[in-house]
């Protein structure tokens, strides 16, 4: 039999805050909540993707492309299918109007594609949760992710643990692609290598898998544990390496003298 981690299971309780507090309040600059994102119109569901994913990389939510696009969006002509050319030249003039740089390399891909998706496959929440039920496997949003230019693995696998929450698929994925809804951002690289430091200097792919194992042993759902974990780290601890340590000891001895300032 195996016991469970005190760890494992509080840290997943913190999912909440993050679905209410940073991505409730986010969303909300859309009019939508986390019970209506994923059967919001394509368009909505596009600008989420940018407020939230699509830039979010060194440097890109720092200068603001992240609004840049949506405001490029809503300039864009509705009624119909978004053009992405128009989109562009939209988002071109924001950058411009706001003496941004517009770094075509990258942003040109995430702008153009992503709206290219959302014209075929409609929201690209419930089209993940589409994905889930009909085949139970991320492998196609994953490859065409990834194939924009300027979407990377991070990027891809923190909109798809949101989409599969939004949707309520989780249950429908398989075993070997639960890995691809754990985003290694840096507070849940951090944290893996705390609670398991057998792994050494593992790569991300390896720490990701141990933490499904680790979530499928204590009967957490993984994409809770991934959100919980960043929103524990990242703004119970305000990022302090130290105290988060010192609280992942805490939380395994069961010693909560000093429990952090939050409602876990």
């Amino acid at each position: 039999m195996v016991e469970t981690d005190p760890a494992v299971l509080r840290l997943a309780r913190f999912a909440e805050q993050y679905r209410r507090r940073t991505f409730g309040e986010l969303v909300s600059e859309f009019e939508v909540d986390r019970d209506t994102a994923a059967s919001a119109d394509a368009r909505t569901s596009l600008k989420l993707f940018f407020r939230v994913y699509g830039f979010n990389r060194a440097g890109g939510m720092r200068a603001g492309y992240q609004h840049r696009a949506v405001s490029a969006l809503e300039r864009t002509e509705s009624g119909g299918e978004i053009d992405p050319d128009e989109l562009w030249d939209n988002f071109r003039r924001e950058c411009e109007r706001t003496d941004t740089g517009v770094y075509e390399r990258l942003n040109r891909g995430v702008v153009t594609d992503a709206a290219r998706l959302a014209n075929r496959e409609g929201n690209l929440f419930r089209w993940v949760g589409r994905e889930l039920g009909d085949h139970g496997r991320l492998t196609v949003p994953y490859d065409r992710l990834t194939s924009i230019r300027g979407v990377g693995p991070g990027i891809a696998t923190f909109f798809l643990r949101d989409a599969v929450w939004l949707s309520g698929a989780a249950s429908d994925l398989r075993r070997e692609d639960r890995h691809r809804l754990q985003p290694m951002t840096t507070w849940v690289t951090r944290t893996a290598r705390l609670l398991w430091p057998d792994l050494g200097d593992a790569d991300d792919e390896t720490l990701a898998k141990r933490i499904v194992e680790a979530c499928a042993e204590n009967g957490v759902c993984p994409v809770a544990f991934n959100q919980g974990v960043w929103y524990f780290a990242r703004e119970t601890l305000d990022g302090d390496s130290e105290r988060l340590e010192a609280e992942l000891r805490r939380m395994r001895t069961g010693d909560r003298s000093r429990p952090p300032r939050n409602d876990d």
